[in-house]
């Protein structure tokens, strides 16, 4: 009877142990991490020469979206963080640069 009750008693140990173990281990085998991915946020510019604001936007988004979605299939956000200009008579010239600052 002893020599059962010391049976029944290691079985239960070794079964508490083994499920122990098997709790501690990862659900899924540890794959590498790959590193984290550089930010892709910057600013961009875009300028025309003639002074027409609309273009010198649409030439900063192009670029914009030249770097952040190559492919053409990433949506990004921007914003026109700042507008500048110059005029000059001789000759005569409107320039004007957009700046936008876009994240994906």
């Amino acid at each position: 009877m002893n020599l059962a009750r010391c049976a029944l008693c290691t079985l239960f140990v070794a079964a508490t142990l083994a499920t122990y173990a098997a709790w501690r281990k990862p659900t899924r085998a540890q794959e590498p991490s790959a590193p984290p991915m550089k930010s892709m946020d910057a600013n961009y510019l875009g300028t025309d020469p003639e002074g027409n604001y609309q273009k010198a936007l649409d030439a900063a988004i192009a670029r914009a979206q030249k770097v952040l979605s190559p492919t053409g299939n990433a949506a990004f956000h921007w914003t026109v963080t700042t507008v500048a200009g110059s005029v000059s008579a001789t000759p005569a010239k409107r320039e004007i640069t957009v700046t936008i600052h876009a994240t994906l």
